[in-house]
């Protein structure tokens, strides 16, 4: 939008323009003319139109470039105002984020507050039975002390009993730290003990893991060797292999034979097939719990290895 003082200036400029445009004139002397004198001729200048034009031009151009600065100053007011709207709310949000910490601080402090009132008052009213109980033994003695000796034996004897007691205090203090700390090192002592017996676990497992595996290798290729010597090789079928998958039972007997991977030729696969049931009983070991772990077994059948 255009400013007060560019409208003003603007038509300022323009009204200057149309006088020049008009005329342009010579003012006579101040003295009078002779009557025989020839009168002055009046020179007019002339105005160049493209001149003018140029000018007229020009300023409508700055008009123009005016107009566009107070509208990007005007949009940049906008987007400037839009910031500060967002900044305002943000603002606004930290400080309801700041006042409901405020409220829960102001909470919590005021629950402390509460909490250490009532640890007070606890820790007068046993204060003051104690007094009172203090008072009311010193009363008693007093009236059961009818001579100085006897009042200065009942003093001495609370005195004793005052230190009997806080030595007592003492001792059950210095007694539950002891049991505290012992039954922290017994606790760490079990966690080690623990800790030492599981990785002592772990390594027996992983070694008899290792057995295991070694063992069973050792049968799945007895067991393969057993196979190839119950298999004859037909002309044709030179350089075949398959992969067999075995089920056992205890005592070696073939349960089931299965081709995982067939050589691509029907006859070789039936005929390792039947190889297998021809070699049972295979060899396979004793010992329950690891013949448990290949009960089924896979390996690749190759009669000419």
């Amino acid at each position: 939008m255009y400013s007060k003082r560019a409208v003003v200036l603007s038509v300022v400029l323009h009204g200057l323009l149309i006088v020049l445009l008009t005329a342009s004139v010579d003012f006579l002397p101040d003295k009078l003319v002779k009557p025989n004198q020839a009168q002055p001729i009046v020179q007019a200048r002339v105005i160049d139109q493209g001149a003018v034009t140029k000018e007229i031009e020009r300023l409508k151009a700055a008009d123009e470039a005016r107009r566009r600065e107070q509208e990007k100053s005007a949009d940049a007011l906008a987007q400037k105002r839009r910031a500060e709207e967002q900044q305002l709310k943000e603002l606004q949000a930290k400080k309801e984020r700041l006042k409901r910490e405020e409220e829960a601080a102001s909470k919590a402090r005021a629950e402390a507050e509460r909490k250490a009132e009532s640890a007070r008052k606890e820790a007068a009213e046993a204060e003051r039975k104690a007094a009172a109980a203090k008072k009311k033994a010193a009363a008693e003695a007093k009236a059961k002390a009818e001579t100085a000796a006897a009042k200065k034996a009942a003093e001495e004897a609370e005195k004793q009993a005052a230190a009997a007691a806080k030595k007592k205090a003492e001792e059950a203090a210095r007694k539950k730290a002891e049991a505290e700390a012992k039954a922290k090192a017994e606790a760490e002592r079990k966690r080690l003990e623990q800790a030492l017996q599981d990785e002592l676990a772990a390594e027996e497992a992983a070694a008899q893991a290792a057995a295991d595996a070694s063992e069973i290798n050792r049968y799945v290729a007895a067991i393969a060797n057993r196979v190839r010597q119950s298999f004859t090789i037909l002309p044709g079928l030179e350089g075949l292999s398959c992969t067999l998958r075995i089920t056992l039972v205890p005592g070696g007997e073939v349960a089931g034979v299965q081709i995982v991977k067939s050589s691509g030729n029907p006859t070789f696969d039936r005929q390792a097939e039947n190889a297998v049931r021809k070699a049972a009983p295979l060899p396979v070991p004793s010992d329950p719990r690891l013949f448990q772990q290949m009960r089924s077994i896979a390996f690749v059948f190759d009669p000419q290895s």
